[in-house]
């Protein structure tokens, strides 16, 4: 075709669309080989400075101090020291910057990594040799661009001429003119590209004119994909809050050489400078540090320590608990018990104080009782504990006080304190009975008697019109929530559960296990017996039995020949431990009367077997005779349980009104206190209408706390509402608001979350107020914040450990902590670290920039060249 095509034209013409054609066709053949160029690479790694921070408990204590009188805390230290950035900044003016916390995790926590600020020019090196090498290619590179635009412009000016003047002797010179100036542009165009591509980092404008900049942003886009994988890029970092994810004391333990060990395994061979570590050195758990340090020294890697606290030894006498009852009726004597935790103090006393006010504050403190502690040289924990009462009603805080030693580090944990409620109220109590027994009619009697009970019964037994003693008498157990969530207490005297219908027994299950009721169960020798030998599988019994606190023998086991009710001489009750230490079973003030009134008790004459007591469960008192045993066990006469809110007692005869015989009083004493323990539960709660939980009452500083309410509407239906607000009483008497929002699987509808994050030891206390409530009702819960032991144990600075891992390592220990950044010691210490940028070569990598140009330019070339043959074909009139 091209020789057709040429036949009428002059031979330079036909030559030169020959050889625009080879050119292109020569190009698209080099386009498709696709040759390469491999060279070694320059792989930089950035020199590293990993920063370790202490974050376990011990870092929130205040070191005592002779010129502050409320000096800072450690972290409070580390963070004044860290806040204006300057220790990081001047880190990274040479280093990537890795921010990581360690306390009782076996592994730190990477925080941040900050990258190197001057990385951005780091290869000015490999960008010099870069110019360097296009400098010895510029002359070329401006020749070969001379060459291609006089071939070019020589050749179109031939062409135009020869155009215009068609006699054939020019016109056969001009067409061979405008065959030289084509190849005179192709192969100046050739010679350009070449002396590119001896350095295609550098662009060609630049090769030409000779201003020679850094890598273009492609190359430098593709030495960012080269870096090895975990190098920082400080333009993608995030700087800002760094800070607090390490100033948080929470850990409950120091794994210092655990931290250091991974921390230096990570490190080892890379391009470490140096390991900062910000600790008061305490390690009280996991590997010595040892390994770890060996390991640093063996990698070449100093450890820079700043020490936080001091290197005195802490002397502190705390009041590590305090537990009193909630709430109390007046004049009842309760006790106030308490823990007293020394440290350093071995062999010394202390003076414990009761001391009680009201709520507001408004009065005076009163000095309850008080006593002298001494104690232990082990620093092992000791206990106190004082009885007293209160007549007057209302809330009062009852605070144990130990009076402050000399050199006594954390006066602030000198005190804890506790509120109680003394309230006056009449106690609600359902007496049923399937006859009428003797302890039935004695305690149906003493609570009529009592103007502090409001008694109903139902005396399953009666026939209608009979009279009893009563506030109001039943003749059926009550059908619906708002009657039987009114009574605080029911003492159910060897009952026949057989006349409750299954709802009525799931509404008795409900009132104890979310209405905090108390089930006081009396058995008997008439329908015990039956009710329990019913078949398995009736729903109502079964969660009759569920509420016992004791299983029952399996049918056809003879359980009822195993119990014994009458017998020819009475036995007395052995208590276990458990019972003996039961206050709500003494019958009289002290353990001592309550010993001797029970010693004086003849005993009882009758039992019902019981298998044995449920998990969970509490044995109090056995039946002693003998003969009893079954299977090596005396039989179960008292035993107790916590369901759910509620409490479940049960006695396994009802004969305490023999109790008489030794005093006309203990059989009140104990059918009154017993009652009244079983009445907790509802004593406790704040409302009828909800109850507010924390998954912990006893918590660490750092700690999070689920916080959970529970609530029902006015119409006793769970409370629709997406969230509502609870006020936390804070250590240091300021307030703060806790949303709780509704859970979201719609399973559990009235119940409410949230969370309560710790970040002070002291008291809280929770309050949510009842939404809709008619009298305000406010749910209320307590917790206390501690510092661990483990972190409060010989506290203080560990100079000896911070040293030897600073010398071994031949680094530098600063102690103690510097107070600013500006300081001269700290700003040596940093400037010491040199760098240590980890080089590698990789040889025999395909260059990618290479490979870019030479495309870039083959393509350029080949469409010049046939935009350059259809132009000259169109203009000799050619197809």
């Amino acid at each position: 075709m091209y020789w057709l095509d040429g036949v009428e034209l002059p031979r330079g013409i036909a030559w030169t669309l020959g050889a625009m054609r080879i050119a292109a066709i020569l190009g698209l053949v080099i386009f498709f080989v696709n040759p390469e160029k491999r060279t070694e690479k320059r792989l930089v790694k950035t020199s590293r400075v990993p920063i370790l921070f202490d974050t376990s408990s011990s870092m929130g204590i205040r070191d005592r101090s002779a010129t502050e009188p409320n000096p800072p805390s450690r972290m409070e230290q580390v963070s004044a020291l860290f806040a204006d950035g300057q220790v990081v900044e001047r880190l990274r003016r040479d280093h990537d910057v890795s921010i990581l916390k360690f306390d009782a995790a076996s592994r730190p926590t990477e925080i941040a990594t900050l990258g190197r600020i001057e990385s951005k020019t780091d290869d000015s090196g490999a960008s010099a040799l870069a110019v360097s090498r296009a400098e010895q290619w510029r002359g070329r590179a401006r020749l070969g661009a001379l060459i291609a635009v006089g071939g070019l412009l020589f050749g179109g000016i031939a062409s135009l001429v020869r155009m215009r003047n068609r006699t054939a002797q020019r016109g056969e010179g001009l067409a061979w003119s405008t065959f030289v100036g084509v190849v005179a542009a192709v192969g100046g165009y050739a010679l350009l590209a070449f002396a590119h591509l001896q350095e295609p980092t550098v662009s060609p404008w630049g090769l030409l004119t000779g201003s020679l900049a850094p890598p273009t942003a492609d190359a430098a886009a593709e030495q960012e994909e080269d870096s090895p994988a975990g190098e920082a890029d400080p333009t993608a970092e995030s700087e800002e809050n760094w800070l607090a994810g390490v100033t948080t004391p929470e850990g409950e333990a120091t794994r210092l050489g655990d931290a250091l060990r991974q921390v230096v395994n990570q490190e080892r061979g890379g391009p470490a400078a140096a390991i900062v570590v910000v600790t008061d050195g305490r390690r009280n758990a996991g590997s010595e540090p040892d390994v770890a340090v060996a390991a640093a020294r063996e990698a070449g890697i100093p450890l820079i320590v700043l020490g936080a606290g001091s290197a005195e030894p802490l002397r502190n006498a705390s009041v590590a608990e305090i537990s009193v009852p909630r709430r109390v009726f007046p004049s009842d004597k309760f006790q106030v018990r308490g823990l007293i935790r020394s440290s350093n103090l071995g062999g010394q006393s202390v003076r414990v104080r009761l001391i009680s006010v009201d709520e507001g504050r408004t009065e005076a403190e009163q000095v309850e009782a008080e006593a002298t502690v001494d104690l232990m040289p082990d620093d092992s924990p000791v206990p106190v504990s004082f009885d007293v009462s209160r007549a007057e009603e209302g809330r009062r805080i009852y605070e144990l006080r130990i009076d402050p030693t000399a050199d006594d580090f954390d006066p602030t944990d000198d005190s804890r304190q506790a509120i109680v409620e003394v309230i006056q109220r009449q106690n609600r109590v359902l007496l049923i009975a399937g006859g009428p027994t003797r302890d039935y009619q004695f305690l149906r009697n003493q609570l009529f008697r009592d103007p502090e009970v409001t008694l109903d019964v139902w005396l399953q037994s009666a026939v209608e019109g009979v009279a009893q003693e009563s506030d109001q008498l039943l003749d059926e157990f009550p059908a619906t929530r708002a009657e039987l969530f009114e009574y605080d207490c029911i003492v159910a005297f060897d009952p026949d559960w057989r006349k409750l219908d299954a709802d009525a027994c799931r509404l008795l299950e409900s009132w104890v296990a979310e209405q905090g009721g108390g089930l006081v169960i009396i058995a008997g020798p008439v329908f015990t017996p039956e009710w329990t030998r019913s078949s398995r599988g009736e729903e109502g019994l079964e969660l009759i039995r569920r509420l016992y606190p004791v299983s029952f023998f399996a049918q056809g086991t003879g359980s009822i020949r195993v119990g014994r009710f009458g017998g020819e001489r009475p036995f007395p009750l052995e208590f276990t431990r458990e019972g003996s230490a039961a206050e709500f079973l003494w019958l009289g003030e002290s353990a001592e009367a309550n010993e001797a009134i029970w010693k004086d008790f003849e005993g009882v004459y009758g039992y019902y077997a019981v298998n044995e007591a449920k998990p969970g469960g509490t044995i109090y008192a056995l039946f002693s005779d003998p003969s009893t045993e079954f299977d090596g066990r005396l039989p179960i006469y008292m035993a107790g349980q916590l369901y759910g809110a509620g409490r479940v007692f049960f006695q396994a005869s009802g004969e305490m009104w023999r109790l008489r015989e030794v005093d006309v009083t203990a059989f009140e004493r104990y059918y009154t206190r017993l009652i009244r323990w079983a009445s907790q539960g509802r004593l406790l709660r704040d409302s009828t209408r909800g109850v507010l939980l924390v998954d912990r009452q006893q918590c660490w500083i750092g700690d999070r706390i689920e916080v959970q309410a529970m609530l029902r509407d006015a119409q006793d239906r769970p409370l629709a509402a997406s969230q509502v607000e609870a006020t936390v009483l804070l250590p240091d008497r300021t307030t703060r608001q806790l949303t709780l929002t509704a859970l979201a699987d719609g399973v559990r509808a009235g119940t409410f979350t949230g969370q309560l994050a710790v970040g002070d030891p002291g008291d809280y206390r929770i309050s949510l107020l009842v939404p809709d409530s008619p009298e305000s009702e406010v749910l209320t819960v307590e917790l206390r914040a501690d510092i661990p032991d483990l972190e409060r144990d010989r506290a203080e600075r560990n100079d000896p450990l911070l040293r030897q891992l600073a010398e071994r390592t031949d680094g530098v220990a600063l102690l103690p902590l510097p107070r600013t950044s500006a300081d001269p010691e700290l700003t040596a210490a940093l400037e010491g670290i040199g760098r240590n940028d980890l080089e590698s070569y990789l040889p025999g990598t395909p260059d990618e920039a290479f490979t870019r140009a030479l495309m870039a330019w083959l393509l350029g070339g080949i469409t010049a060249v046939l935009c350059l043959e259809w132009t000259t074909r169109r203009l000799h009139r050619l197809a």
